[in-house]
């Protein structure tokens, strides 16, 4: 499985070993491979505010959006929004960015979070694969 990431996020280096480390902790939590690249974008706020409106007609930012294109599989997520999430959480801002790539695979996996308890059962999945994440480090 191809991992490509694009940074469409001016003056921000993104921590590519970690994404990358991230994607594949998660496929190997849930035992399940996925047969497609993913590309792993990160934007502003104002641009995922353009697809969140587009897409889910929803004119605000948000953390992370996930399209499941067949051959290809994209997570794009707002750095802007995981800096103000990083500040408010008091966590890093490599904390926020895997956990929302952690979050954008479980979509791809299959996880919903429309309801509260699939909220509450992909949070915590979230957080043991994070867990697992950083207690290798």
């Amino acid at each position: 499985m191809k991992i490509q990431i694009k940074n469409l996020k001016r003056n921000f280096l993104v921590p590519s070993q970690e994404i990358k480390r991230a994607v594949h902790k998660t496929l190997q939590y849930e035992g399940r491979p996925l047969s497609a690249g993913i590309n792993i974008i990160f934007v502003s706020d104002g641009r995922i505010r353009e697809l969140n409106k587009k897409f889910l007609k929803v004119d605000q930012p948000t953390d992370v959006l996930v399209f499941d294109l067949g051959s290809e599989k994209d997570i794009v997520i707002s750095v802007d929004t995981a800096v103000r999430q990083a500040k408010y959480y008091r966590t890093s801002l490599q904390y926020e960015l895997c956990f929302y790539v952690i979050h954008g695979v479980l979509h791809l996996l299959g996880y919903d979070d429309k309801l509260a308890r699939q909220r509450r059962i992909m949070q915590e999945r979230a957080k043991k694969i994070i867990k697992g994440l950083t207690d290798a480090n």
